[in-house]
């Protein structure tokens, strides 16, 4: 970094530039991948302790015959490679197939960069967390049945796994699956209030019949600003005679456009420098007569470029109306003299003749570097390389794209025309990765509500198994079945009000964290807690429904002598 008076440079990561604008979107994703895999491994761990209690009292048979421990441990550590490394695969398999329909469905998304390929590393943390998940709940659960008593276990009918202890681990796991749904929830509708607070910003441009391309002017043919000039002159003219066109503008770097642009110090050219202070940077533009009314950019003062604003006149700009209110604060910048270049440096004096709206260049989001803006008539400074052409159309634009190709090819077959796309799909490219976080975030909270759902449904259905004995006796001894199934649903709703509790908290915690972070995302609403957890108190009674009910049709005669 040089911080000499005359001139500063800024050395930051390629990464970091690449990722600037999707950052805050994929750090919100990886938040909820995270969620996510934690909600599902507690499921996974709630169903493999389910599995160790119904098996208690098998492994207390193969111990009271004579097996060992090492071997019943070591069966289940087969058991569990296996069903980890199914997983694994069919994991594995799901994410190629999940990135490759995201890259066709949403290639923009991500901005600069594309959605790659699996590489070792992500298999290698799929297989470490799989493993982890099934060793740690599986195995350990296992182990312990496997060390208790045979003669305590054969005598009872009950293992440790099936204690109360183990029983309140796993209500633990299941509040933790609903609050982790809770969450999950309110991010997607945070999700859905950042996408209509973005879709709403102004983006200073409205050109819906307008549609836009980029040509590379190869610099051996097109070496001086006369040559750039008399082929934007041609191609502007051809088009103007190609039916359905109406207008044709130009500009060096279009809304949108992946390209960096280029910031210059601007200074107003009548006002003594003051020593030692800042320079104003402001995005450097050029554009041509019809620019600004093809793309819908309103002239908030003074006027547009006109035909006569080409090499030979007085050299004349437009500021931005962000630009125009620092430079000029509280004054007319009409007809003042500003200076484009090299902080220091002599440049020209630069008559202003209008100024224009903001725009955001780079999207909805865009810092307020990003909407100070001066533009520069395309007539007398064009760009060299890569000019964007915008033509509006008279009814769809996508349907004079043929046209369009024809009549460049009749000015210079040799210039190649490539990122032909409407406006309108500029805005989808803002938004696509907003979008993208709400489709992912959406449907990350209905697969975490359903994996709470089988969770509940789980615990439940083998609390019911476990009392079975009980709740005959209870029957048998005239107890009403239907109190018996309300009492069932409400430790359901119990288990899930408490995880409404957590998720709140948690959601309050985490959005607040990230509305700092990433820009449209707000508070919690009390009003969608709520209902969240409305949704939760429907799903448990759901998940519970078939075990309540089931264990209110529970015949006490059989249960007792099954169980004895």
């Amino acid at each position: 970094r040089n911080t000499s008076d005359e001139n500063r440079i800024a050395i930051t990561p390629l990464v970091s530039t690449l990722t600037r604008e999707v950052r805050p979107v994929l750090v919100f994703l990886s938040a909820s991948v995270a969620l996510l895999l934690l909600v599902v491994c507690t499921n996974v761990a709630n169903l493999l302790l389910s599995r160790v209690a119904v098996r208690g009292h098998e492994f207390a048979v193969r111990r009271a015959l004579g097996g060992s421990r090492w071997r019943l441990v070591r069966q289940m550590l087969v058991e569990s490679t296996l069903l980890a490394g199914a997983a694994v695969v069919a994991g594995v398999v799901l994410a190629a197939w999940t990135l490759q329909s995201l890259s066709v469905l949403a290639p923009d998304a991500l901005g600069d960069l594309r959605l790659g390929s699996i590489d070792t590393g992500l298999i290698v943390a799929a297989i470490a967390i799989a493993a982890g998940t099934v060793i740690v709940f599986g195995l350990a659960p296992g182990a312990a049945a496997a060390a208790a008593p045979a003669s305590r276990v054969v005598r009872s009918g009950r293992d440790d796994s099936s204690s109360p202890g183990w029983r309140r681990f796993r209500s633990v796991l299941v509040v933790t699956q609903m609050a982790g749904a809770l969450l999950l929830l309110t991010a997607s509708a945070a999700a859905v209030g950042a996408l209509v607070k973005v879709a709403k910003i102004d983006l200073g441009f409205s050109g819906g019949r307008a549609l836009a391309m980029t040509l590379t002017l190869p610099m051996v043919r097109y070496e001086n600003m006369p040559q750039i000039i008399a082929f934007f002159d041609r191609a502007a003219e051809r088009l103007q005679a190609t039916p359905g066109v109406r207008r044709v503008g130009a500009t060096g770097m279009l809304p949108g456009s992946r390209e960096t642009g280029v910031g210059l110090a601007v200074a107003v050219a009548d006002r003594p420098a003051v020593p030692k202070a800042e320079p104003y940077y402001a995005s450097y533009l050029s554009a041509s007569p019809d620019y600004f009314t093809v793309m819908g950019i309103p002239v908030l003062q003074g006027r547009a470029f006109t035909g006569t604003d080409r090499t030979g006149a007085p050299p004349v700009a437009l500021l931005s109306a962000t630009a125009a209110a620092e430079l000029f604060a509280g004054e007319s910048p009409i007809g003042r003299y500003v200076t484009i270049g090299r902080p220091g440096g002599k440049n020209p004096r630069i008559e202003v003749v209008g100024v224009v709206a903001d725009v955001r260049l780079r999207g909805p989001e865009a810092t307020e570097q990003r909407i100070k803006q001066v533009y520069v008539s395309l007539l007398q400074s064009p760009p060299f390389g890569n000019v964007s052409l915008v033509v509006e159309a008279d009814g769809d634009p996508a349907a004079i794209a043929g046209a369009i190709r024809a009549a460049i090819r009749d000015v210079d077959a040799a210039v190649p025309i490539y990122d032909l796309h409407t406006i309108d799909a500029v805005v989808d490219r803002f938004l696509a990765s907003h979008r993208l976080a709400l489709s992912l975030v959406g449907g990350f909270a209905v697969v975490t509500v359903v994996v709470a759902a089988i969770g509940l449904y789980g615990l439940t259905a083998q609390l019911v198994a476990q009392r079975s004995r009980e709740i005959g006796l209870r029957i048998a001894l005239g107890a009403d079945p239907g109190r018996v199934w309300r009492g069932i649903v409400a430790q359901g709703l119990s288990l899930a009000a408490a995880g409404s509790i957590a998720g709140a908290i948690a959601a309050y915690l985490g959005l607040q964290l990230f509305a700092a972070y990433m820009p449209g995302i707000s508070g919690v609403a009390p009003g969608v807690v709520a209902g969240n957890a409305l949704l939760l108190a429907v799903v448990a009674t759901i998940a519970t429904w078939v075990p309540a009910s089931r264990a209110a049709r529970i015949n006490p005669v059989e249960a007792i002598r099954a169980d004895g």
